[in-house]
């Protein structure tokens, strides 16, 4: 109940990035091993977990790293059931994750003719995982106002503090014990992971959507830490506590309190943390004496949180990314699936080294469209401007610093609507390109059409305007 009312999950599992289908085929991957422990026909779910584990690497690649804690699941758990032989396991987990992998290989060779469709994202992990910093934001400007963060961190405290006292505990530990010290360690392994590699420079613990991955082991780990309290409440006691839980849970999303309260905490957002600190050492205080009282606390401060975060959707780009947002798409997403692809097969055609840098207005009305194009090319990473014909300064002027230069020899394509001329569009470039003595030279254009969806792809490269 706490997990479906809380904010970046809903808003993981809501829009239409990846991160809401990583947290669901992590979730399946466990239950599957989890009853593949205790299952007669146990082969048969295992199976069904390496096709889950297969669709949760392909979702992101990046999702590899988690594969050594999804094991480490379930040797522990087979450990304390039925103790599968752990080599014939593995066996039927690479079974299932293989022959799932080989039906998407055929399924990608009938759709689009490269069957290895999972190279291109491991050929990039290669090429772009050796230049740090390139998504991080040294300077950590965006550290004060990552409400993201506000519950992991609190879980990895709690975590440390099950894993203390477990190892003052001189006794036998009974099952339910042994699942929560589990997750408290799986959940701080994995948290540790994420910091290292923030640190190590890549900043992925500045979006919410790589963040988003530690929600289920986060919960879980919550969870297990719970439920010895929950166990010790009388009947009357639990359910009272349950829909007291589930008021203060649902109440951010009342209107009334939407619009007076939330705005007012959230314009002051830095005082959530010291409000949130202060219910918790209350909560903390009452464990012993009153635990209802105390977990309605703590419910309380999580769905103080839940609603300063809730006001607006949280932003998925760091402050020193600023990005604007959309409240809907505007066209069928079937349509701009077959569009987004015959486009980027567009740029693979005349851009074979995958250096194509992209220009557009993502006021456009088909503005999201061009976003989804050039998000298969690394999108910011590859984006002259998407205000066209604006280019900021620091991308063109000599002596910029910004990531991505338009310089002489670059390769842009320039999108735009199907009922715009190409020499009006070449125009308003070359307007712009001119300050800095550069103009555009039409290397092909591409009328891109489906649905509703129509649009020209200018390809040129910059030369001197003297040239």
């Amino acid at each position: 109940m706490t997990m479906g009312c809380y904010t970046f999950f809903l808003f993981s599992t809501g829009w239409n990035y990846v991160d809401g289908a990583g947290v669901a085929y992590f979730l399946l991957t466990l239950a599957l091993l989890l009853h593949a422990t205790t299952a007669s026909r146990w082969k048969r779910w295992l199976v069904g977990a390496g096709v889950a584990l297969a669709a949760f690497v392909y979702v992101n690649t990046f999702l590899v790293v988690f594969v050594p804690y999804v094991l480490a699941w379930y040797v522990l758990t087979n450990r304390w059931h039925h103790k599968r032989s752990l080599p014939i396991s593995l066996g039927v987990l690479v079974a299932g994750f293989g022959g799932s992998t080989l039906l998407l290989c055929i399924l990608s060779e009938h759709l689009n003719g490269n069957a290895f469709f999972f190279v291109t994202a491991l050929v990039w992990g290669i090429r772009y995982t050796g230049e740090s910093g390139v998504w991080k934001d040294v300077a950590y400007s965006w550290l004060p106002y990552a409400t993201h963060l506000v519950f992991p961190a609190a879980i990895s405290l709690s975590s440390i503090v099950v894993i203390w006292r477990s190892s003052m505990q001189r006794h036998g530990m009974s099952r339910e014990t042994q699942y929560t010290l589990a997750w408290s360690i799986l959940y701080l392994l994995m948290t540790a992971m994420m910091v290292a590699i923030q640190v190590v420079n890549y900043g992925i613990l500045e979006f919410p959507y790589y963040a988003s991955y530690l929600i289920p082991a986060a919960f879980l780990a919550f969870g297990g830490q719970l439920s010895s309290r929950l166990q010790a409440l009388s009947p009357r006691e639990f359910a009272w506590l349950t829909g007291g839980v589930a008021g203060v849970l649902l109440l951010p999303f009342v209107p009334m309190v939407r619009s007076a309260v939330l705005p007012a905490l959230d314009t002051h957002m830095l005082l959530l943390y010291p409000t949130l600190a202060l219910i918790g050492g209350v909560a903390m205080l009452l464990v012993v004496p009153r635990r209802g009282l105390a977990l309605l606390l703590l419910f309380a401060g999580i769905s103080l949180a839940n609603g300063a975060i809730s006001v607006e959707p949280p932003s998925v780009v760091p402050h020193h990314l600023d990005y604007p947002r959309f409240d809907q798409d505007v066209f069928p997403q079937k349509d701009v699936l077959v569009a987004v692809t015959a486009a980027s097969n567009a740029v693979h055609a005349v851009d074979t080294e995958r250096s194509m840098l992209f220009w557009y207005d993502l006021n456009d009305p088909q503005g999201r469209v061009y976003e989804a194009v050039a998000s298969t090319y690394l999108w910011w990473w590859r984006l002259v401007g998407d205000r066209f014909p604006a280019i900021e300064a620091d991308k063109i002027a000599p002596g910029g610093e910004a990531y991505v230069r338009v310089e002489e020899g670059s390769r842009i394509v320039i999108m735009s609507d199907a009922n715009a001329n190409t020499p009006d569009v070449l125009a308003q470039a070359n307007a712009t390109l001119a300050h800095y003595g550069l103009k555009a030279q039409v290397l092909d254009t591409t009328q891109i059409t489906q649905g509703a969806i129509r649009f020209t792809m200018t390809f040129v490269e910059i030369v001197p305007e003297n040239g």
